[in-house]
Parts: structure tokens; C-alpha cells; sequence
């Protein structure tokens, strides 16, 4: 605690080390909220490449269902259901 009678008696050494500590531990903090931002983007990416191809796979079925419909012998094929596995 820095505050009160405690804080006359900090000597210079002692300010010098105090303030070695806090440059050390803020950078710890940086590294990490960088490490965290990282991450974050990351999972963001794999995310995006997820949902780009299944909206491929999507975009697939429709063709196919609306094909099948305009010939003679209509495939249909009930949707599936399935489950983002950003939801699970």
C-alpha cells in the first residue's frame, strides 16, 4: 500500500524496483491480451471458413432440389437438420 505514513518511507531503490515490477507485469498483460486477441481472430477464421462451406454445401442442395423438380422424375430429398457447431 502506497498511500498513508508507508509511502515517506519508500527509499529510491525501493521506487526504482516498484516501477520495474509494473513495467514487467504490464507487459506480462500486454503479451497475454495479445495471445487472447490471437486467439480470438483465429477461432473468428475457422469459424468463417465453416460457415462459407456450408453455405457451399447449401447453395448445392438448392440447385440440386431445384433440378429435380424441373424433371420428369422430381428427387426430393427431406432437409436435413443440422446443427451449427457454433451452437453446440
Amino acid at each position: 500500500n502506497l498511500e498513508g505514513p508507508y509511502a515517506m518511507e519508500l527509499t529510491l531503490s525501493d521506487l526504482v524496483e516498484l516501477e520495474k515490477q509494473l513495467h514487467a507485469t504490464l507487459t506480462h498483460v500486454r503479451a497475454r491480451k495479445i495471445q487472447m486477441m490471437l486467439e480470438s481472430v483465429k477461432s473468428l477464421h475457422d469459424q468463417e471458413k465453416m460457415l462459407k462451406e456450408e453455405n457451399q454445401l447449401l447453395e448445392k442442395q438448392i440447385v440440386a432440389m431445384k433440378n429435380g423438380k424441373d424433371s420428369d422424375h422430381p428427387l426430393y430429398h427431406p432437409p436435413q437438420q443440422t446443427t451449427l457447431s457454433l451452437l453446440k
